[in-house]
């Protein structure tokens, strides 16, 4: 359970990864399509907010990983996100010129491209981590079951262990009170030289 909820968690962290990137590149055409210098900078201001929230979150999806394997797949992550950003601020520089036909083609062409790749960098750590985190749960099931068999198979041998106890025990009273009880027989019929031990 605990495994499922920080495999849980760790999906939101990366969904909202996603999400803010997502509309980082939106808020950049909007601002290529805003009617106004207060709308585009507006949307311009949004995009730096995402900016800053995506960094707080990467962090906070790095913090997560416990397993090196899941750091090393990670480690491509902040080195996309770095170009994202980049090729961003390029496209902020275009727009802020009011050069928008230029910056609309550069969006197309190398901020779109920049930021699918870091979606495709994140869907793979995220892979990683969901099937990593899969085979972690089924290896404690496994265990667990294991554990499960061998009490079983415990409890079943000392049933039957008990079992073959209270037989002996049985066959040893009824051999002990079959001799007292040919002792009685005897001794009732005057016989009184026979042993008990």
């Amino acid at each position: 359970e605990f495994l499922e909820s920080a495999a849980g968690a760790g999906q939101r962290v990366a969904g909202a990864i996603e999400l803010n990137i997502t509309r980082a590149s939106l808020q950049l055409r909007h601002a290529m399509l805003a009617r106004t210098p207060a709308e585009q900078q507006e949307a311009l201001n949004d995009v730096a907010a995402k900016r800053a929230l995506v960094t707080d979150l990467l962090r906070d999806y790095e913090r997560r990983l416990f397993a090196e394997k899941g750091r090393a797949v990670f480690k491509a992550i902040p080195v996309l996100n770095d170009a994202f950003w980049a090729v961003g601020e390029k496209n902020v520089q275009l727009i802020t010129q009011g050069q928008k036909d230029q910056a609309f083609e550069f969006l197309v062409k190398e901020t779109i491209p920049a930021r699918n790749a870091l979606l495709n960098g994140l869907e793979n750590a995220v892979d990683y981590q969901t099937d990593a985190l899969t085979q972690d749960i089924q290896n404690i099931r496994d265990a667990v079951n294991l554990t499960l068999m061998l009490q079983l198979c415990a409890l079943s041998a000392i049933v039957l262990l008990l079992s073959g106890f209270a037989w002996w025990l049985r066959k040893l009273l009824r051999k002990r009170i079959g001799a007292a009880s040919t002792i009685a027989q005897r001794a009732a019929s005057g016989d009184l030289t026979t042993h008990a031990s």
